[in-house]
């Protein structure tokens, strides 16, 4: 993913070898850029977009921990640097750390001002995307939708809507059927806690009891249809 552009580098000649490794990092050249970016760090390590520009040269050519290190030595030096924090969630999924991904798109969704909505958006994209991950499917679409009201031209959250939503406006399961028993479930799990006046099992053994009750119901009544 290439680095957002929306800080100057500096002027000159330093300017230049920022946009020489910008220029290099566009076309997908990271192994190339790797060694100019690494110079540029050691020039400029009060630049947070030097730690920036060679994390995602090392990330992109498979070495996600080294890129982590990078990033959280650079977390130290400049605490609460949305872009920083951006780019270690996104390593942390390279790694398939999702926990801890999950844990930095928050902070920056915390962090990001709400004049810079199409960043926020990118930070709830990405948050959607370790959600869905770890099998919190309702949150990522809200998470998605959020990253559409903030940015209604963010491609990702709309393709991620549009692949991963059924008819019923609900996270898609593997096959049409199952979309149509999990939504069977649904309807009937809000009506038992509806019923009992609140929002959760109390127990395991309750779990298991409705849920296999709701089963036979659906076994009895709708497969056969």
């Amino acid at each position: 993913m290439p680095p957002k552009k929306h800080k100057s580098p500096g002027k000159g000649s330093r300017r230049d070898r920022f946009e020489r490794v910008y220029d290099l990092i566009d076309k997908g050249r990271f192994r190339q850029a790797s060694a100019p970016a690494k110079r540029l760090l050691d020039d400029y390590p009060d630049n947070p977009l030097s730690s920036i520009l060679l994390s995602i040269c090392e990330s992109e050519t498979g070495k996600y921990e080294v890129a982590l290190k990078t990033l959280r030595e650079a977390e130290k030096r400049f605490p609460g640097q949305v872009d920083i924090l951006y780019y270690i969630a996104e390593t942390y999924i390279g790694l398939k750390r999702f926990d801890e991904a999950e844990t930095y798109y928050r902070k920056c969704l915390e962090l990001t001002p709400a004049e810079r909505s199409e960043e926020r958006a990118e930070c709830a994209v990405g948050l959607g995307a370790v959600l869905w991950e770890q099998h919190r499917r309702d949150e990522a679409l809200r998470m998605w939708h959020m990253a559409l009201q903030l940015d209604p031209n963010n491609t990702i959250a709309r393709r991620n809507l549009e692949h991963l939503t059924n008819e019923y406006r609900e996270p898609s399961a593997p096959s049409k059927v199952f979309d149509d028993l999990y939504h069977f479930q649904k309807i009937h799990l809000m009506r038992y806690f509806e019923q009992h006046g609140r929002n959760a099992f109390e127990s395991v053994t309750e779990a298991n009891r409705v849920m296999e009750v709701i089963r036979m119901a659906w076994n009895t009544h709708i497969a056969p249809r």
